[in-house]
C-alpha cells in the first residue's frame, strides 16, 4: 500500500511520457568497457554514451569484459553482461531486475527530452580568473531553508571583500568578508521561488565600481524541494535490495533528479563521486566536464566546493 501511495503521489507530480517522446525505449545508465549501439539494427555500430536515449529496434553490443545497464521506459532495469547483444523492443524479454512504480514515474520524468537533443548540453565556457572571480552559486538552485554559501577566488592584493546580493522586490543586501573568500548566509534570508544576482567587490572601494566577479542563481520553491527530498528517498528504497554495488545506475538516476530540478551543485558533486569511484570511466568524466562548463568551474574549484557542500547521500530517510 505504501508503494502504491508513493506512486500515486509521484504520478501527480510528474508528467507521463508524451506521444512525442514515446519512441524512446530506454536510457543507458551505466557503461564500462567497450559498448556500441547500432541504431535500428542497421549494422552501423557507434560507441554508446552514458545517458543516450535508445529506441525500439536499436541493437547494443557489449564486448568481452564490458558492462552496461539500461533504465527501460516501463521502470525496469536491464543489465547487459559481457559478450551480450541486446535488441531493444517488445522482444527483449524479461529484465533481470524489476523495480517498483516509484521509479517508473521517475523514468517518465527523466525521458522527457527535447526532440533529439540529449539531456546534457555543452554550454558556457571555463571562467577566466581575470574576468570573474565568482565561483558559486551560479546557474543553480539553492534552498531557502539551508545556509547559502557564496564562494569566490582571491584577487591579490585585495584583502577585504564586499558581497552584494540583489533580488526581486527591491531586495538589496551588502555583507563584508574580511580576509575570506567565503560568506555563509543564514537560512531564511532568501525567498523561495525568487531569482537573485550577486557581486563581489573590493571592500576598500565603493560598490559602484565594477565588481571583481558576479553570478546569478534561483531559490527553489518549497514544492520543488519537497519533491527532490521525497524522490531521493524513494529511489534509495527502490534500490535497497540491489546486490551489485558496482552498477552506478542508482547514482546516475539521483544525478539526473538533482540536475532536472536545477540543483547543479549537488549534481556536480554526485558526478565527482562517480568519477572517484570509477576513475577510468570516460562517461562519468564527461558528465562532470559538461556541468563544469555549464557552471564555469575548474577542477580546483570542486575541491573547495566539497569543503562547504555535502554530496547527496544515496540512502532512504
Amino acid at each position: 500500500m505504501k508503494n502504491v501511495a508513493i506512486a500515486n503521489t509521484l504520478a501527480f507530480i510528474f508528467l507521463s511520457v508524451s506521444v512525442a517522446h514515446a519512441e524512446y525505449w530506454a536510457q543507458a545508465t551505466f557503461i564500462k568497457g567497450e559498448v556500441t549501439v547500432s541504431p535500428g539494427g542497421n549494422g552501423m555500430a557507434v560507441p554508446l554514451t552514458l545517458g543516450a536515449m535508445l529506441k525500439a529496434g536499436d541493437v547494443v553490443t557489449i564486448a568481452e569484459k564490458g558492462r552496461a545497464s539500461f533504465l527501460v521506459h516501463d521502470g525496469s532495469i536491464l543489465i547487459g553482461k559481457s559478450g551480450q547483444s541486446i535488441s531493444f523492443g517488445p522482444q527483449e524479454g524479461e529484465p533481470e531486475v524489476r523495480i517498483n512504480e516509484v521509479v517508473r514515474n521517475i523514468v517518465h520524468s527523466i525521458i522527457e527530452v527535447d526532440d533529439q537533443d540529449p539531456m546534457l548540453k555543452h554550454v558556457g565556457g571555463l571562467r577566466s580568473l581575470q574576468n570573474n572571480v565568482a565561483m558559486v552559486p551560479t546557474n543553480t538552485n539553492l534552498r531557502a531553508d539551508q545556509t547559502a554559501v557564496f564562494m569566490w577566488l582571491p584577487r591579490p592584493p585585495v584583502s577585504t571583500y564586499t558581497l552584494v546580493i540583489i533580488g526581486e522586490n527591491d531586495f538589496y543586501q551588502e555583507y563584508s568578508s574580511a580576509d575570506k573568500t567565503v560568506y555563509r548566509l543564514a537560512p531564511g534570508t532568501l525567498e523561495p521561488g525568487r531569482k537573485y544576482n550577486w557581486e563581489v567587490h573590493d571592500g576598500a572601494q565603493d560598490v559602484a565600481i565594477i565588481p571583481l566577479g558576479s553570478g546569478s542563481f534561483s531559490v527553489a520553491t518549497r514544492e520543488v524541494c519537497d519533491t527532490v527530498k521525497t524522490m531521493s528517498g524513494d529511489i534509495a528504497r527502490a534500490y535497497s535490495n540491489s546486490k551489485d554495488t558496482s552498477d552506478a545506475t542508482p547514482s546516475f538516476i539521483l544525478y539526473q533528479l538533482y540536475l532536472k530540478h536545477g540543483f547543479t551543485i549537488e549534481a556536480l558533486l554526485i558526478a565527482e563521486a562517480m568519477c572517484l569511484r570509477d576513475p577510468e570511466n570516460s562517461h562519468f568524466k564527461q558528465l562532470k566536464q559538461d556541468l563544469q562548463k555549464r557552471m564555469n568551474l575548474h577542477d580546483s574549484d570542486i575541491v573547495l566546493l566539497k569543503k562547504e557542500y555535502q554530496v547527496p547521500q544515496f540512502q532512504p530517510e
